[in-house]
């Protein structure tokens, strides 16, 4: 190796710096997806509790089945 070739090649260590990169973006994105896959699983359990909800609420004729009584005495 001469000087030259010394001055223009690449810092050492720097074939590691790429790769360690990538890694660390792969997980990135990773928990980005999970983080992304739980809200949408939280949101569904949330939207589907709050229809039950709904249901439980709602005689089979149409009307609610809490009655005014009831909102009264609930603190």
């Amino acid at each position: 190796m001469n000087k030259q070739e010394g001055l223009n090649g690449p810092p050492p260590g720097s074939h590691v710096f790429q790769p360690i990169v990538t890694i660390f973006e792969l997980i990135q994105d990773i928990i980005e997806t999970y983080i992304l896959a739980k809200f949408y699983e939280d949101w569904n359990i949330n939207v589907a509790s709050t229809e039950l909800t709904r249901q439980m609420l709602t005689a089979h004729d149409g009307h609610k089945a809490i009655t005014k009584a009831h909102h009264e005495n609930v603190v």
